[in-house]
């Protein structure tokens, strides 16, 4: 099975974690690590944005109010850890991305009077010189995405969301595609590329539907240098989305994305590939969206007092195949990954805690991973 998560050395790993919650006023400065482990977290708002598999392990990047901050499921230790650097306030958003060449990149989004976001990369090496992207990223779990050594990040001005170009971590950017009057839908916009041929990418500009289908869903053939708009999709009946999802790795299916949001049987998701569209599949509540490698889509349905069910989305098929129980797992599923077709990682909230499961047979059963960290006092 190709993985499509880069091999980071265990010291450019440690490197990331200790620096994943640097606020961009302290890019590239030293600051000290502490870790904290703990049994149980009591978190106030929980907003999970995305959680991967690299080759290390599992990440997870999550809101507790009001920081950012990153846990790391490690594979030797079966243990949710969190280390964060000290002496600084994370007070904005993070995104992490990964190439096939080896090479990661850590977004960190501009806050307060900050007119650039930072990003630190790392490559084989190790940690390269900060990048600055030429305005704020949009406010999205996944607004970074690598095309070969290309990083491609989604920025926003006062009237625009734009995808900005840059090869091989250059100090410029070039603009590749602007949408104008896109800031309304600001939230349901993502950006990725086909892992088996990374010419190929897809970019959701705050994607709306209308009579004619949907809209703001771009296509690139050449690596992320030039956009052109995708027409003739058909219409999901959503009047507008809460999210967008575009799978880890859509090898070879040219672009593959989900949109979820509020429809006539409450909450749909469906899944669009090249000439199709899937019927939705229903949650009572905002789905949880995940994939594997091979670019099959997990849905998640959380509904209160009940175990959460998952079903799956196989491009081959085209269709959902029947919800089943998450047996071994409580609480709301917030996030979910997969680093093939049967392991995986899911987060959960219980009463305020953040619980770690995982699983070897696709999501049928789960046994439980340990609580994630609590964020130190002080911190």
């Amino acid at each position: 099975m190709k993985q499509i998560w880069s091999k980071v050395a265990a010291t450019v790993a440690i490197a990331l974690c200790s620096l994943v919650l640097s606020s961009c006023q302290v890019v590239g400065s030293s600051a000290s690590t502490a870790t904290t482990q703990a049994t149980e977290a009591t978190f106030g708002q929980l907003s999970i944005w995305n959680s991967f598999y690299a080759n290390n392990g599992y990440w997870a990047v999550a809101y507790v109010a009001p920081y950012w901050v990153s846990y790391h499921l490690s594979t030797s230790v079966n243990k949710w850890i969190l280390t964060m650097p000290t002496g600084v306030s994370p007070r904005r958003g993070i995104a992490v991305t990964s190439s096939n060449a080896g090479e990661t990149a850590v977004g960190f989004f501009a806050y307060g009077g900050q007119t650039n976001s930072a990003i630190i990369a790392f490559g084989s090496l190790g940690l390269k010189a900060p990048i600055f992207l030429g305005g704020p990223f949009v406010d999205v779990p996944q607004s970074l995405a690598f095309s070969g050594s290309t990083l491609l990040g989604l920025e926003s001005t006062s009237t625009d969301i734009e995808i900005a170009s840059n090869s091989s971590f250059g100090q410029s950017w070039t603009i590749t595609q602007k949408v104008s009057g896109a800031l309304g839908q600001i939230d349901a916009s993502s950006l990725g590329f086909d892992a088996l041929d990374q010419a190929n990418g897809v970019a959701l500009l705050s994607p709306s539907t209308s009579k004619n289908g949907l809209a703001g869903v771009f296509l690139s053939n050449d690596a992320g240098s030039s956009w052109n708009s995708l027409d003739g999709l058909g219409a999901t009946g959503l009047s507008n989305f809460s999210s967008t999802y575009i799978p880890v790795g859509f090898g070879s299916h040219k672009y593959e994305f989900a949109v979820s949001g509020l429809g006539s049987k409450g909450y749909e998701t469906y899944i669009y590939t090249p000439g199709q569209i899937s019927s939705p599949t229903t949650s009572l509540n905002p789905p949880a969206l995940g994939s594997d490698p091979q670019g099959d889509i997990a849905v998640v349905s959380n509904i209160l007092g009940q175990i959460p069910t998952i079903s799956w989305f196989h491009p081959g098929s085209a269709k959902f195949t029947a919800p089943v129980k998450m047996a071994g797992v409580q609480g709301a599923v917030e996030t979910i990954s997969f680093k093939n077709s049967d392991s995986g990682v899911a987060i959960s909230s219980q009463n305020g805690n953040l619980i770690g499961y995982s699983t070897s047979d696709g999501g049928l059963s789960w046994n439980r991973s340990g609580a994630l960290a609590s964020l130190p006092t002080g911190g």
